[in-house]
């Protein structure tokens, strides 16, 4: 009977582990969007050209690690595509990005109200390589630099 019960004890104490091991909380935690307030892309161009606001890019480091920088970039609008500007010193993410590193950004504007920054969103972008394109949106952009890339992607923060 004791055998019975310690079996019955060890098999219950098991039951919520193999649980627990079938959620992954990583590749789990995106796969839903929170359609909250999802600014257009002429509305999120003026907001991230204001300064105002929550501002990551992420790259993909050689060594296939997760790299995040926190620095302004500009935004502008050209023939119905929402391009970014990015002006970076020498570091690791401006590396990345010069090695053709996948670029996600995500951006949201200062909260008027309350504390969690629940408008803005997440952008997938690629690097422009027309040059004569990348000429042009270097004279509508404010900062002079090089790194630029469309939006391909908008979604919303959450």
């Amino acid at each position: 009977m004791k055998k019975l019960l310690s079996i019955l004890l060890i098999l219950c104490m098991l039951i919520p582990a193999a649980s627990l091991a079938e959620v992954d909380a990583v590749a789990s935690a995106s796969v839903i969007d929170y359609f909250g307030t999802l600014l257009a892309p002429a509305d999120l161009a003026a907001s991230i050209n204001a300064y105002d606001g929550f501002f990551a890019v992420a790259t993909v480091n050689p060594d296939n690690t997760p790299n995040i920088g926190f620095f302004i970039f500009s935004a502008a609008e050209y023939e119905g595509k929402l391009y970014l500007q990015f002006g970076l010193a020498e570091n690791q993410t401006r590396a990345n990005m010069e090695n053709g590193s996948a670029v996600t950004v995500m951006y949201a504007p200062v909260p008027k109200e309350g504390t969690y920054a629940t408008v803005g969103a997440r952008l997938t972008c690629e690097r422009v390589t027309d040059e004569a394109l990348a000429e042009k949106l270097m004279e509508i952009m404010p900062q002079k630099s090089n790194l630029i890339y469309e939006v391909t992607l908008i979604r919303p923060i959450g």
